[in-house]
């Protein structure tokens, strides 16, 4: 018990403070003059984003997306390479989306270029990376949390009507 109020009283903590997730992405260049232009400093070569926890539109977004992936590919019986190349060519570009939207963490969608420099920029690894980062920035666990006390909230109130309606008035006693 002293554990889960420990635990919620950080996440309370982490929610007012509102802890954000920095992260770096190093530009690769993408010809010999973009190359020249980050070595003498005119653009950069490192780009810093910051991934605040998501916002409930956002998260719908994000939801609705990771909901897309077809996981069934998975389970047919084909073979790791197989089924590796068919999740890389149907849903890299739905998982830098799912970033994207992360990042930006706006109304908006997010823009082409910011799409593209994750694409352009990111390994497989750091994809992976990241994508955890965006689920522990959803914060689902208090979103489940709060539905749960409100349909707990309801099954008390109809209890509570049920019993209410199932007693006998004390004058409907003597009848």
């Amino acid at each position: 018990m002293e554990k889960e109020v420990k635990q919620t009283l950080e996440q309370v903590a982490d929610t007012v403070l509102e802890n954000t997730v920095t992260f770096e992405i190093i530009i690769l260049p993408q010809t010999p003059v973009h190359r020249w232009l980050q070595k003498v400093g005119w653009i950069p070569a490192k780009k810093n984003f910051v991934i605040k926890p998501i916002v409930l539109g956002s998260l719908l977004k994000i939801s609705d997306l990771l909901l897309s992936i077809d996981l069934e590919q998975l389970q047919k019986g084909k073979g790791y390479l197989e089924t590796s190349y068919h999740l890389v060519s149907r849903h890299t570009d739905t998982m830098v989306r799912v970033i994207a939207i992360a990042i930006q963490n706006t109304r908006q969608e997010p823009s082409g270029s910011l799409m593209s420099l994750l694409r352009n920029n990111l390994s497989s690894k750091e994809l992976m990376t990241l994508l955890s980062l965006v689920l522990k920035q959803m914060d689902l666990q208090n979103f489940i949390a709060s539905i749960i006390s409100i349909r707990g909230l309801n099954v008390l109130e109809s209890a509570v009507t049920k019993n209410e309606s199932s007693e006998v008035s004390p004058s409907q006693q003597g009848s």
